[in-house]
């Protein structure tokens, strides 16, 4: 009988290292993965609740009758009024901007937005022309708004910033 050198346990040992190192390789991938995915759902979040603010935005400049209310304060900006910092935390909280409750519940916060006017365009420019849907084209100004929505992500770490440019008469 011939004694065994340990040839066989040596190979054995070394790929089992191999496959440990496989599968650990595999594990991390999965958790990049992973994260990348929730980074993704998190981010896109934030866009929809931007996109929200900008439409409660839209609605809200429908129900006007007046821009007299636009004074740079509770997120209306009058037409000579300085722009805000669209991309400044300050801008996002207290009275700069108005908050937008829409029952978001996966989101960090409550989406919010500002408007601002950007002027009167005269009605005699033909290629503006803003009627709705079996409208007859309006003759008077049309005044120009720019709305700007904000929201934080489900997690509070990704953000999102919407603009979005609407036109109405009075």
């Amino acid at each position: 009988m011939q004694k065994q050198k340990g040839m066989v346990l040596v190979i054995s040992l070394i790929l089992l290292i191999v496959l440990t190192l496989i599968g650990i390789s595999s594990m991390q991938n999965t958790i990049v993965e992973e994260k990348m995915a929730g980074n993704s759902r998190d981010r896109d979040l934030a866009l929809k609740g931007a996109e929200a603010a900008v439409r409660a935005g839209e609605t809200y400049v429908g129900t006007l009758t007046t821009t007299s209310g636009f004074t740079n304060a509770n997120g209306l900006y009058a037409f000579l009024g300085n722009d805000p910092d669209y991309l400044s935390a300050t801008t996002w909280s207290g009275t700069n901007s108005v908050t937008y409750t829409a029952g978001m519940s996966e989101l960090d916060t409550n989406p919010r937005y500002t408007i601002k006017v950007l002027g009167n365009l005269p009605a005699t420019n033909p290629s503006l022309l803003v009627v709705g849907y079996g409208d007859a084209p309006s003759a008077a100004a049309i005044t120009l708004f720019r709305v700007t929505g904000y929201s934080a992500g489900g997690s509070g770490l990704s953000r999102g910033v919407i603009q979005s440019h609407f036109g109405r008469t009075f």
